[in-house]
């Protein structure tokens, strides 16, 4: 009895452990396009003097943001979610390429055409 006890105490804790070691952020999921093409830095054309957001497997990163411009976001199938102070912004990637990008926001129903910003 107290090896059956003892066994169930240990799986019990290693249960937390691996559950407590979880990311909050989920992962992305079912992807439908190459993140690969999409991770980088994204400006609103070449000849700009900053980029617009920069984003990678782990943060999106909002260049002209007043604070911290690390932003959650989630990534499924085409469908991006920026999560930032309390509210989401959610938009559709219609189109990733090695020099472009263009996505549908859902707020302006406007597609936004991004280009690769030069990393000089």
């Amino acid at each position: 009895m107290y090896t059956m006890k003892k066994n169930l105490i240990t799986v019990l804790i290693i249960f937390f452990i691996l559950f407590s070691c979880k990311s909050d952020k989920s992962d992305n999921e079912n992807l439908e396009i190459d993140t690969s093409l999409l991770y980088g830095v994204w400006a609103f054309n070449k000849s700009d003097p900053h980029a617009v957001f920069m984003i990678n497997k782990d943060e999106y990163y909002l260049v002209d943001y007043d604070g911290d411009g690390s932003i959650n976001y989630t990534l499924e199938g085409k469908e991006l979610k920026i999560f930032y102070d309390g509210s989401m912004q959610w938009g559709k990637i219609t189109s990733v390429t090695q020099d472009s990008l263009k996505i549908k926001w859902r707020d302006t129903d406007i597609e936004t055409k991004y280009v690769r910003f030069p990393e000089d």
